[in-house]
């Protein structure tokens, strides 16, 4: 997984690709983390070219809402589209 992270107009951009697993929810929720800790309340996430993303990385997301929206800020998801192969 990757996460390229850019600022625009004071929204945090973090624009993901590959697959979020275990070690990619980690990744993902420390970089939500700093910036929170860097007084950042309004993301976009772009997931535009996210493959999969797993139950943890759900939870970060649902968490970074959670924080954002105690502060007047907010999350939005752009293109969540995720492939899912069924056997």
């Amino acid at each position: 997984m990757q996460i390229n992270e850019s600022e625009k107009q004071g929204i945090t951009v973090l624009t993901l690709s590959g697959r979020v697993d275990n070690s990619g929810a980690v990744l993902l929720g420390q970089a939500v983390e700093s910036a929170l800790d860097g007084g950042q309340h309004r993301f976009v996430f772009d997931m535009s070219n996210l493959r999969y993303i797993n139950s943890q990385g759900l939870r970060v997301l649902a968490n970074a809402l959670k924080r954002t929206q105690q502060h007047n800020g907010n999350v939005f998801l752009v293109k969540p589209l995720i492939e899912r192969n069924i056997k």
